[in-house]
């Protein structure tokens, strides 16, 4: 992890938690930081047990008892657990982050392993880390698979200079409806993009997200697909094929009120294209190209232009 330009208070508590932790745990962000918490925790426990067996060894060729703790059971109070995941997440959520990390085979839980203290009950926890890294290797491959490749792990991560603010959550992006359908589009422009080109598209979580979202709100999701279907269909011969490029064939053929004795984008359906190597004839008007914008202008037979479309 590189460094950053702040100083933070030296051995203060950070979660870390990773998109494939997120995946492998079905979404839920909650189960993904427990996970990070315990294999933190794993970690330090696989370390004392090196030193304990150090000190058994030790101890047993003098003769002594190997008194000194190997297991890897750690233990966690539910306010353990709490403020580990930073305040982050109620007790009952975490009760049920646990149950779905058992039901999926990377821990276990169990009771104090010496029988005098059978009165504790305070959970302990047994990581196992070949159930998640046969999780996480099955995911990776369902990535890499055409069909069900997400396309923020087809996107390589943006540079600092090409990095765009993540724009500002509104209660309609969080809905479930919402988020669906933005996931949904954006999963049909990069099919889209594979199949025209051959190659993965290198989406921009912040600035081809926001796009994506003012597009749905403005069109609603069943006209976004038909016209990404079009754009891709008909776009040929020129290498934009960007989200950013989408929305200006898209509002240059489909905004604006009804031109009298034209018709706008939506209305034209699949009789338009997209294609700037082709010219769009709308209402009698003779097309003709500009080579300086690259864009599609109706001019009528006097010469005058008319208003963009």
């Amino acid at each position: 992890m590189k460094s950053s330009c702040i100083q933070y208070p030296a051995d203060e508590p950070i979660l870390l938690i990773r998109e494939s932790q997120v995946m492998v745990c079905d979404g839920n962000v909650c189960a993904a930081a427990l996970l990070s918490f315990l294999e933190y925790w794993h970690n330090i426990k696989l370390e004392q047990r090196r030193k304990a067996r150090q000190a058994n060894d030790i101890a047993e060729k003098v003769g002594d008892d190997r008194g000194q703790d190997e297991g890897l059971l750690q233990f966690h109070s539910a306010e353990d657990l709490h403020m580990g995941l930073l305040g982050l997440y109620s007790r009952d959520t975490i009760r049920k982050a646990i149950a779905l990390l058992v039901a999926k085979g990377f821990i276990s839980v169990h009771k104090n392993p010496r029988p005098r203290y059978g009165f504790d009950r305070t959970h302990h926890f047994l990581f196992h880390p070949d159930a998640l890294i046969v999780a996480l290797a099955s995911a990776k491959n369902r990535q890499r698979s055409p069909e069900n490749r997400h396309p923020s792990a087809e996107s390589r991560r943006p540079s600092p200079e090409s990095r765009q603010a993540i724009p500002e959550t509104t209660s309609e992006t969080t809905t479930e409806s919402a988020g669906a359908a933005h996931h949904a589009l954006i999963e049909r422009f990069v099919k889209a993009f594979r199949a025209k080109t051959g190659k993965d598209y290198d989406f921009q979580k912040g600035k081809d997200g926001e796009i994506i979202s003012g597009l749905l709100k403005k069109h609603g999701q069943p006209e976004c697909e038909r016209l990404i279907d079009l754009f891709f269909r008909d776009h040929d011969g020129f290498g934009g094929y960007t989200i950013g490029m989408l929305k200006a064939s898209i509002n240059r053929l489909n905004s604006g009120p009804v031109r009298k004795g034209g018709r706008t984008y939506a209305q034209m359906g699949d009789a338009s294209k997209f294609d700037n190597k082709k010219v769009i004839r709308i209402g009698g008007a003779q097309p003709v190209q500009s080579p300086a914008m690259n864009e599609h202008v109706a001019r009528p037979a006097g010469g005058q232009q008319n208003e963009r479309v």
